[in-house]
């Protein structure tokens, strides 16, 4: 997922055939990027 989120270019592999399919839409819009990062991060170090 962080992959996912972090990369420049997104690919699509159609409807629900992966999880990045079935994240929200927030999530992967460019503006939320850092932040979303940042909190993936966040739940890395507490794992």
């Amino acid at each position: 997922m962080k992959r996912y989120i972090e990369a420049t270019i997104r690919t699509c592999e159609g409807a629900n055939r992966s999880i990045e399919s079935r994240l929200p839409e927030w999530m992967k819009r460019k503006q939320n990027r850092d932040e979303v990062s940042r909190a993936i991060v966040k739940l890395e170090h507490t794992l």
